[in-house]
């Protein structure tokens, strides 16, 4: 009797664990502008440099 109620026991651990579901939520990151970007690299806004930049993470986003 008392292996039989072991037994019972183990195999309900068993079964339940194997029942075990995770759900996450995955939310996009932030992603940064290109004009941010092109400041991180060291391009001075307004010069042609960082508008060549900006347009090519433009271009590289869409």
């Amino acid at each position: 009797m008392r292996t039989a109620l072991c037994a019972i026991v183990f195999l309900s651990t068993v079964i339940g664990a194997c029942s075990y579901k995770e759900e996450r939520v995955v939310t996009p990151a932030p992603t940064a502008s290109a004009s941010d970007v092109c400041v991180s690299r060291g391009y001075p806004s307004g010069t042609p440099a960082y508008d060549a930049c900006v347009q090519r993470e433009t271009a590289l986003r869409r």
